[in-house]
């Protein structure tokens, strides 16, 4: 009788712990097999799998993605992460059951950006610069 007794004791701490739901539902998500974080270069882009811890099936249904710095990762409904600017940033991952996860996005390398940036400020110098020449030309006449 106690052994029973232990044993009903034993499968319902197993259900309660899994979330009263049985084997179904966990009360955690994954995104990407449980790293901690993704690098990426700037203008590179990745799909983000989330899973459940333990099934390990994909979720693709209802799921919210958000990300804590947008010009150093932007991510979209499906998941998908576009990289920005060099820089870390957080994308948390919410269903609708409210189970959550997060992962690091590590932005590095050459930022395309910036150079572009770069390029396009000199050629604003050089185009004024070459304005003001030839109104300097007109005004002196020879």
């Amino acid at each position: 009788m106690k052994k029973i007794f232990l044993l009903i004791a034993a499968v319902i701490m197993i259900f309660v712990s899994c979330g009263c739901a049985g084997i179904k539902y966990s009360r955690y998500l994954v995104i990407e097999n449980g790293k901690s974080s993704v690098v990426l270069s700037p203008g590179e882009k990745t799909r983000l799998n989330v899973t459940t811890p333990l099934t390990g099936l994909p979720v693709y249904k209802d799921l919210r993605f958000y990300s804590s710095n947008v010009f150093v990762a932007v991510v979209d409904r499906s998941g998908i992460v576009h990289a920005g600017v060099c820089g870390k940033s957080r994308i948390t991952v919410t269903d609708s059951s409210g189970r959550t996860a997060s992962i690091l996005i590590i932005v590095q390398g050459k930022d395309k950006a910036a150079f572009l940036f770069l390029i396009c400020a000199a050629a604003v110098i050089a185009a004024v610069s070459v304005i003001f020449f030839f109104k300097k030309c007109r005004k002196a006449r020879f």
